[in-house]
């Protein structure tokens, strides 16, 4: 606790700094658990350092494809467009 003292009115305030929880680690396990068992079983998960990479194992199709989007962005990640090469990734 820090006290600090207003240099006009000389008023005292107590302060004390909260601390903030650790962010989660992002693992593969921990995205996998966002996506239901009928989305997981479309995509291949695969940590890669500095992100995690899911890559759609057949075509998609629009409304997987929509609902897979949505919950890589809701963990902060991309789609990657590069052809055979598309994937989602999340950075951790």
């Amino acid at each position: 606790m820090t006290e600090c003292k207003c240099p006009k009115c000389g008023v005292v305030l107590s302060v004390t700094a909260k601390e903030q929880p650790l962010a989660k680690a992002i693992t593969v396990d921990s995205v996998k658990v966002a996506f239901p068992e009928t989305l997981q079983s479309l995509l291949t998960f695969e940590d890669k350092g500095d992100s995690i990479i899911l890559k759609p194992q057949r075509f998609l199709g629009s409304e997987n494809f929509a609902k897979i989007a949505s919950t890589v962005r809701g963990l902060g990640g991309e789609y990657v467009s590069a052809g055979k090469g598309s994937h989602f990734r999340i950075p951790k």
